[in-house]
């Protein structure tokens, strides 16, 4: 028996013995998960930042090719843009038919209210001398400029289709800026002229620099076709010298198509860049978006730099989670080593019951998480299904909203059409100006809306008496509108059967109570007769709650007229009518309505102080003194929305012929 256990003693000593030297599973696991872990991470962090370095160029790349593009897309819609404009300033004067400066100067006022991106606009004749030249700000040249010399004037006459002249210095703007020519073709469809817009450039540079804020330290240049520097991000003033001429990375690309390009600035600096050439309709210039070549490689490099290091930082990582997930994996198998060892020393113990392979600590956690498991899984289910009921509703409300949005749609539409129709119906009412040889009659009619709450009237109630009425409805829009078809049909039946202006509006202002005793017709009114007497011409006014009447004079300072008079359609009241004017061959009657005087500007001064600013000249014609009243209304409110309808009507009094 002691021999026995001599045996088992010296059987666990050599046992024990022979197990020396051997590694440990905590240490094999660490050293198997490290190699798996470190070399991957290794390989791939190091390899990682050579395709990012490369990543960061073709980045660069990409973002000097995205502001190249932009600015070439939005310079090509700009130019074409001032192009259609220029055509259709031509097309007006086609239209109109006469190149005399007083028709010009109405189509010109339009054309640069209508566009404030163009410094200025003439017109000139087929020998390319100007007829009309006139700034943004209303300022009109005396002066005539022969433009004959210029490039873009020779260009015009050999292939009569409009064009965008090359960059240059204005005669008259003084500033870098293209010309948008458009040619005018008489009825013949003979070359007469043309018409020419002048488009600063300064606007150009201010984008190029909007371009570029995404690039590493970028840089925009915009070039012409004939190699000019127009813009440069960089805030180099040297605009006009011909650098492209001298460095291959600026050379011309062709329209639409974009170049990796790489070389050397102006100041001999290593630049990498894509230049971008600028489709129609200003073919031969491009874009060229740079960055500079060592500041690309710094980035790329500290790019490089940065996921070396971050390698280095996960290779740590890697090395302290392995060491953590072996102790964490031994943990029980050294347990149950310390079991076995245990009960072969004879210190019989009830062993762990584990799982095959895996840990007790681990199937408890296996088991903890298949029970949660199934318990999110019921709860998912649960979710989904008051999900899909969520989204059927969702489905069926959308439908409904889709239904009522282009019901909603259709209505609007119906409206816009109707609108339209009922403004055309209105400027069907509107009459025909009457041509007198005594004459110059010229009429400003504006809606506030696209319909109006003014109507007016002219017509020969005799073969010596002309009659103006004009009425401004309460209200604006369409309610106002139709009032004013209402007011229309009834002075229509009575403005040639009454023979004063004072019974006009009587007779009108008993029709109005009588037949709308509510008061849905209320409105103010003038009715103005000129009538030819054996001393002169003679007006005779009477007036409902409108504003006066003006008479200028050349030279002289306007007279006005008022003579007081109630609201149409409130009461049956005496309509007065006042004496008898002198109105003298040279002088012009002004009759408006209120949406002329009462208009107000930011200062809320109304029109109708100005009013003495506006001269009338010995050369005056109707219209061009309305247009001239009118651009001084506009520079007037400025800022300050029109308030209301605005009618107005000038008659300028001519010296009669005497008959052969």
């Amino acid at each position: 028996m002691e021999n026995s256990s001599r045996d088992s003693f010296r059987s666990r000593v050599a046992s024990r013995q022979s197990l020396r030297g051997r590694i440990g599973v905590r240490a094999f696991l660490f050293l198997v998960l490290s190699i798996s872990t470190v070399v991957p991470v290794s390989l791939l962090g190091f390899n990682q930042a050579q395709r990012w370095a490369k990543s960061e160029i073709e980045a660069t790349d990409r973002q000097a090719q995205a502001a190249a593009q932009s600015s070439s897309d939005l310079l090509s819609l700009a130019m074409l843009s001032y192009l259609h404009a220029g055509e259709s300033l031509s097309g007006q004067v086609m239209a109109r038919g006469d190149l005399k400066r007083e028709f010009l100067q109405p189509i010109v006022n339009a054309h640069l209210a209508h566009h404030p991106e163009f410094l200025g606009a003439y017109v000139a004749d087929e020998n390319g001398l100007s007829l009309l030249n006139q700034s943004w700000m209303g300022e009109v040249m005396d002066v005539r400029i022969n433009y004959a010399d210029r490039d873009y004037f020779k260009e015009l006459l050999r292939t009569k289709r409009p064009l965008i002249s090359r960059a240059g210095i204005g005669r008259a703007t003084h500033v870098l800026s293209v010309q948008i020519v458009a040619p005018i073709f008489n009825r013949e469809r003979q070359f007469a002229g043309y018409t020419c817009s002048s488009v600063d450039l300064a606007e150009i540079t201010n984008q190029a620099k909007q371009s570029v804020k995404g690039m590493t330290n970028g840089r925009l240049l915009i070039f012409d076709s004939s190699g000019q520097k127009i813009a440069d991000s960089s805030g180099d003033s040297r605009l006009m010298q011909p650098a492209g001429e001298r460095l291959p990375i600026f050379d011309p690309v062709a329209p639409g198509q974009s170049q990796l390009r790489i070389g050397e600035d102006e100041k001999h600096q290593a630049i990498r860049g894509i230049a971008v050439g600028v489709p129609f309709p200003i073919a031969g210039w491009r874009v060229v978006a740079v960055s500079p070549q060592a500041s690309i490689d710094a980035h790329a490099r500290r790019v490089k730099y940065q996921t070396a290091t971050a390698a280095v930082v996960l290779i740590l990582l890697a090395l302290g989670l392995s060491a953590w997930v072996a102790t964490w994996i031994a943990r029980p198998l050294r347990a149950l080593a310390a079991t076995a060892q245990a009960v072969t020393d004879g210190e019989f113990r009830a062993m762990p019951d584990i799982l095959r392979g895996v840990p007790f600590e681990m199937a408890q956690l296996t088991q903890s998480v298949r029970s949660m498991i199934t318990s999110l899984r019921e709860h998912t289910q649960d979710l989904e299904s008051q999900v899909a009921l969520r989204t059927e509703a969702l489905s069926l409300a959308n439908q409904e909203l889709t239904v009522a949005l282009a019901t909603i749609r259709q209505n609007e539409q119906k409206i816009r059409d109707d609108i339209s129709k009922a403004r055309l119906f209105q400027e069907k009412m509107l009459p025909v100006v009457p041509a007198r040889e005594d004459m110059d009659i010229a009429i400003h009619y504006t809606p506030l809306e696209q319909v109006s709450g003014d109507i007016f009237d002219i017509a020969e109630v005799s073969e010596n008496c002309t009659r103006i009425f004009v009425a401004d409805a309460v209200g604006h829009g369409v309610q106002a509108s139709m009032r004013t078809i209402l007011l229309k049909s009834a002075y229509d039946r009575i403005k040639l059967q009454v023979s004063s202006p004072s019974s006009v509006l009587a007779t009108l202002n008993s029709y109005l109570v009588r037949h709308f005793p509510d008061g849905d017709l209320h409105c103010a009114a003038s009715c103005v007769d000129i009538r030819g007497t054996a001393h002169g011409n003679e007006i005779v006014y009477a007036n409902a709650a409108n504003c006066p009447l003006f008479v200028f004079t050349p030279s002289t300072k306007f007279q006005e007229f008022y003579e007081a008079g109630p609201l149409l359609g409130v009461d049956e009241v005496e309509i007065r009518e006042s004496e008898a004017v002198r109105f003298e061959p040279g002088q012009l009657l002004l009759v408006a309505t209120d949406g002329l005087v009462e208009q107000s500007n930011e200062s809320r001064e109304r029109f109708e102080s100005r009013l003495s600013s506006i001269s009338f000249r010995a050369g005056d014609t109707a219209s061009s003194f309305v247009s001239r009243m009118m651009a001084h209304f506009e520079v007037f409110r400025g800022e300050q929305p029109v308030g209301d309808d605005v009618t107005l009507i000038a008659v300028l009094l001519k010296p009669r012929t005497k008959k052969a």
